[in-house]
């Protein structure tokens, strides 16, 4: 009888709770996170900037690299677009899935950088070869562990964003801590969220989220960039590699998230 009246206690809040979080979703984000989402906007914008660029390169010229590019570029302004949906519903189950997709975009399209030839690469993806099945110049196998490790030499933070967010990929501890809510250690009961908004989290978790999208963004329009400079200059690369290894070419400016305090 004991059991039976404990599920029925559950059940009667979850549909209290179910109605409270489902249909009252007006989720007044603040202020400092919709300032933070218009920058991921500005992001967005500056990628289709970015695409537009490489398109009309080296005389708007298409070659199998840029069918790469121009699929991963799309794909990343659809995450951005679903991110913020996501961010903006209070839901960071999918928001921390979507952010390790873009670091999946990200990741595998520095695998471009990597091989010896990047459009016979890029046709064996079109053709739906699987990158991690693939290898690089020197003969390794280009897993996600290796590409986030190659990453990760510069910009260390990747591994630890990649291996947060795989948990919300993956069903896992992170969706079972989700689930909890404000214990009552007076009445000695815990309350459980059911439903597609968060529990009340502080700001910070969903600025982090959104720092560390940016930062993995920032990462996938540079190298976007890259090829789109190549394009431009693809008979002077044997002068710019060896400016490259000499370290004469200016770097990149990079936005790091890892003195972030949240869950990601």
């Amino acid at each position: 009888m004991q059991n039976t009246g404990m599920a029925d206690s559950i059940r009667l809040f979850w549909r209290s709770h179910f109605r409270n979080t489902e249909h009252n979703v007006d989720n007044q984000i603040s202020a400092d996170i919709r300032v933070a989402l218009d920058m991921v906007e500005a992001d967005r914008k500056g990628l289709v900037d970015l695409a537009a660029e490489m398109i009309k390169a080296y005389g708007a010229a298409i070659f199998p690299f840029d069918l790469f590019a121009k699929a991963a570029a799309n794909r990343a302004l659809a995450l951005s677009t679903g991110f913020c949906s996501m961010i903006e519903a209070r839901n960071l189950i999918c928001a921390g899935a979507i952010l390790r997709l873009q670091l999946d975009t990200a990741a595998r399209f520095v695998a471009g950088y990597l091989v010896a030839d990047p459009h016979a690469f890029a046709i064996k993806v079109l053709k739906g070869e699987r990158i991690d099945q693939m290898q690089d110049r020197m003969g390794k196998k280009m897993s996600d562990k290796y590409l986030i490790t190659y990453l990760s030499e510069e910009y260390p933070w990747v591994v630890s964003r990649y291996e947060k967010t795989s948990g919300y990929v993956h069903f896992s501890d992170t969706h079972i801590h989700s689930i909890f809510g404000e214990p009552d250690t007076e009445a000695r009961s815990i309350k459980f969220k059911i439903g597609s908004v968060d529990r009340a989290l502080p700001d910070e978790v969903y600025l982090s989220a959104i720092k560390a999208f940016r930062a993995v963004t920032e990462i996938l329009s540079r190298f976007i960039a890259g090829w789109t400079f190549t394009k431009n200059n693809s008979e002077n690369m044997p002068a710019l590699r060896r400016l490259r290894d000499e370290g004469k070419l200016p770097d990149w400016p990079r936005c790091d998230p890892a003195n972030a305090t949240s869950e990601f």
